[in-house]
């Protein structure tokens, strides 16, 4: 992790060695410098994360304060905004329909990868916006456009929430925000009921 670079215009990538090559990341890198921003990315092998799969990703492409902020008041302009497709888009060429696996020796499992792009407004507010399933390139490129408008739309939490995972309904062309602390409360609950039940 020490490699991260810091900076309110630095793109980061979170990403699994083997399916990103370091052509790939050079490539990345160029893209971004070329809009004046800088690169940093991360390999996650060998990593132990905490389980909440319904509601994390696991490959991701966390968009710079500078971008979110020219998002904010209306200043990023085109060409920024295509080079920053040109290089998600790619990224999910490169994850969609892999797999890694998880658990241990006794209790293996493989999970398709989930992609997608992080935004974050400031310390409180965070979204995951979810990249992975039946998804064509065409889709992909629309609900990148319209998380433009999302992000505009949104105002800042008082208090710190767990990032919104938001997924793209492709029938109704917009964003659907989830609130993950409202879900877990809900998987509490019901873990609650059960363990209940299972003493009656």
């Amino acid at each position: 992790m020490k490699s991260i670079k810091s900076g309110e215009n630095v793109f980061h990538l979170f990403y699994f060695g083997g399916m990103i090559t370091q052509s790939d990341l050079l490539e990345y890198e160029k893209s971004i410098k070329d809009i004046g921003s800088e690169f940093s990315s991360y390999d996650k092998n060998g990593d132990f994360y905490a389980s909440l799969d319904s509601f994390t990703l696991d490959v991701c492409f966390i968009l710079s304060q500078m971008t979110i902020q020219g998002i904010i008041s209306n200043t990023i302009n085109s060409a920024t905004w295509d080079s920053i497709k040109y290089v998600v888009l790619n990224i999910w060429n490169k994850v969609k329909n892999k797999e890694i696996g998880k658990g241990n020796s006794s209790d293996f499992t493989k999970k398709t990868i989930s992609f997608g792009i992080k935004v974050s407004l400031d310390k409180n507010t965070n979204f995951n916006f979810n990249l992975s399933g039946d998804l064509s390139e065409k889709i992909v490129l629309e609900s990148l456009d319209k998380t433009l408008e999302l992000i505009k739309s949104q105002k800042t939490n008082s208090k710190f929430k767990h990032p919104s995972f938001v997924t793209y309904d492709k029938k109704k062309g917009k964003w659907k925000s989830l609130d993950v602390d409202e879900e877990m409360r809900k998987i509490a609950l019901k873990q609650i009921e059960k363990q209940k039940k299972d003493k009656e």
